[in-house]
Formats: C-alpha cells, structure tokens, sequence
C-alpha cells in the first residue's frame, strides 16, 4: 500500500461518517476516495457509545485506504452537536507602538482579550472568529493592519463546546488509531466546500440537515457572523413517521426515502402507501398525502427555528445569496420549494464549486460536504505551504490552546 502523505478529512455524525482523502499530485488536488458508512454511536451529535463510534471510523477509514490505496494515519476532523453553542464577545487593548501603527500584535492580543467572556463549567471555547475591528470608535474595519489609532476593539464570535463531548470525541479519533492534524467547527468546513466568496459577501445561510441535529451558518461580508446548532435533523423526521404509521423505525427510513416529500401539494390524493410492501404483516394501507403532511409539520418546525434565529440577528429575509442546503436531509423531495414559501428566501442544494480532480463521482452529494471541507482546510495547511501539527496528548485545555494557533491561520 502507499505510504504517501494523504491529507485527510473526517466528518463524525449522527447517522454516518464520511471521510475524504486528497492528495497533491504535480501540484494538483487530487480526490483519491469518498467513502462513508453508518455510525449508531452518537445521538444528536455527541457520542453515546465510545466503541461503537471507533468501530465506525475504523471501518471507514479501512474503506477508504482501499479506494486510494493509500496508508491513512493523520486527519482533520469536524465538531458539531447539540453542546455546540456561539455568542459574540468584545475584547479591547491599546496600541502597542508609540506612533500608533496597527500590527499584527496588537490584532493578536485584541483577539486574546475577546476570549475572556465567562462559560459554564463545562464549556470550552473551540474557535475566536474576529468579525471585525474598530480603531478609536471610529468605522468597523476588516483589516486594520498599518492603520494608526490608539485604541483597538474587535467583536469576535465566539464557538464553544462540551468539554466531555471534545474530549470523548478526540478520544474516538485517537482509538482509531488517527493523529488529529486539526479540529474544526463543522459549518466552518462545509462553507469552505460549498459557498463562494460572492455568496459569503452578500449574504447567505448555509443549513446542514443532518441525522440527529441541523446546523446553521450566516455569512455576510465574506464571514461567518453567526451560527447554531438546532437538536433536530432527519431522524426527527424518520420517528415521525415510525409512530404515525405505527412501524419500525427501519420501515420508516425505507418509506421516507421511496415516498417521502415535504411538498404536499404535489402528491395526489389517490396515490397509496402499501405496508406490506415494507412487513409481511402489515396490511394497512395510507394515504401519500398523509406521509407527506407529517414530514411537512416536522420540516416547517425547524424552519420555524432557523427564522427564529435570523429574526434575532436582524437577517430574517434579508440574505440575497439565500439559503444552501446540505446534509444527507438535503436529499429529501420537495424541501427546496418548502424553504422558498416558508422562508421566504432563494433556495438551493449546494455542490463544491471546486476545481479539483479525481475519478470518485460522488463530490455533489450532500453527505460528503463537510468531508470534503475538511480535507480542503487541511490542502490550505498542509498542501499551500501551510503547516501542520498534532494534537497533544493531554486535556481539553491543552488540546484547544494548541489549536486556537493553527485556526488562526485561516479564519478569517
């Protein structure tokens, strides 16, 4: 097998992992595998069972390196949960050079000081997003380098996580048998894979329908300014259906994939659901429509939430870009014209708008996104000049301040 240098990205879910590989070939990036397979360890992000998930990843990882035939050891990895949350903090300093010069110092410690905000217990700050600065209360400013004033404010956001959850998670990676190269807040990966730097400035929410949880992520003026984690995904939706046509939660997966949509008014009233196409034992029969309106009542729910939350940022219509969907829920019939009437924004399922190559034919689906994410930040480490590092054994605390260093090189 090959012992090349693969730069690799681990997305840890509810429902599934996946994992993508890359590798640098005549100065090329190159997707030598895609691959991905179901995990039962997790509920809504956080782990449950720590065997179960590193069997998960140990089975994907096996994938993979049979697909690329390469020898895998090291990989970026993605967090994301319901223990996920974000707020914004200040922080302020003076300037540290007598003329009043802006350097990146200054900008540094500024950061440092929006750190200081005060978390439960068992919260740890997982990335410092500078938003952006302002020098002597004067205009917001994205870069404030070589600019002169004497002092300077940034509001940052802040991402923070369970303590317990980071670390049962880097523990998984690591009974793996994997070297973490970087942990990153999965909406920051996935953006990287699906939206462009047109999208990010004019205005658009990223949402990743997952298994247990679906994220949001707002970017504006090329950032992220704001994020959350809601606990409801396409499980939710597969449990509802289980308990409205009273079968298994097995049946119901198979159902909602071959009947379901979250547009109603597209189903006809004769069309038929049969259950003993799904059980032997099972003679009733539903209406589609039925099927449909449970899935509908559950998916306005979360984009009640998501209007919610842009509501609270004063964003509630008022992205251009509109929204980019992803996550294996993305793959559901009718959610884009559901968002268009609900949320009353342009509407769209997302796919890398990449220039990479490979013989894997997979890269649009929604599953893989923040895969791919997260292989592509480690390519900006490790395959633009970057550099890398990995993780240290220890607790949460050293685990984050040596990360906080390597993040720094690439948030914006």
């Amino acid at each position: 097998m090959n012992k090349s240098n693969p730069i690799v990205g681990i997305d840890i879910g509810t429902t599934k992992i996946a994992v993508c590989v890359g590798e640098v070939r005549e100065g090329i990036l190159t997707v030598t595998s895609l691959v991905k397979t179901i995990n039962s360890g997790m509920r809504k992000g956080e782990i449950i069972d720590l065997d179960d998930t590193v069997s998960a990843i140990s089975s994907v990882l096996q994938l993979a390196e049979q697909e690329c035939q390469t020898q895998i050891s090291n990989a970026f990895v993605g967090i994301g949960g319901a223990h996920i949350s974000t707020l914004v903090s200040r922080g302020t300093v003076a300037v540290s050079k007598p003329n009043g010069e802006i350097t990146q110092v200054d900008i540094d410690r500024v950061i440092e000081t929006s750190r200081v905000i005060a978390l439960p217990a068992n919260k740890e700050i997982i990335h410092v997003i500078p938003k952006y600065f302002i020098i002597d209360g004067q205009e917001e400013t994205k870069d404030p380098i070589g600019l002169t004033g004497v002092r300077l404010e940034v509001e940052s956001l802040i991402v923070a996580g369970s303590s317990n959850s980071i670390r049962n998670l880097t523990r998984s990676v690591s009974q793996a048998g994997i070297t973490l190269d970087g942990l990153l807040f999965s909406p920051l990966a996935t953006g990287h894979a699906l939206l462009d730097k047109k999208q990010k400035e004019t205005g658009v929410i990223l949402v990743d329908l997952g298994g247990g949880t679906t994220s949001i992520a707002v970017y504006e003026e090329k950032d992220m300014v704001h994020s959350a984690i809601i606990p409801l995904g396409s499980v939710s939706i597969t449990n509802d259906i289980a308990r409205g046509l009273k079968t298994s939660l097995e049946n119901a997966e198979q159902i909602k994939i071959k009947y379901g949509t979250a547009d109603v008014e597209k189903v006809k009233s004769t069309e038929k659901i049969h259950m003993n196409k799904f059980d032997p034992d099972d003679d009733n029969v539903y209406d589609r429509k039925f099927l449909s309106e449970i899935i509908e009542a559950r998916v306005k729910e979360i984009f009640e939430i998501i209007i919610k939350e842009l509501r609270n940022i004063n964003k509630d219509g008022l992205l251009p870009a509109g929204i980019v969907f992803t996550g294996g829920g993305a793959n559901l019939d009718g959610i884009i014209e559901l968002a268009k009437h609900e949320l009353q924004l342009p509407a769209q399922i997302g796919k890398p708008n990449l220039e990479i190559s490979g013989s894997v034919n997979n890269l649009d689906d929604p599953d893989y996104s923040t895969a791919l994410g997260l292989m592509l930040d480690g390519y900006d480490q490790l395959g633009n000049g970057g550099f890398s590092f990995s993780l240290p054994k220890g607790n949460v605390t050293d685990i984050l301040s040596t990360a906080k260093g390597w993040l720094q090189k690439f948030l914006p």
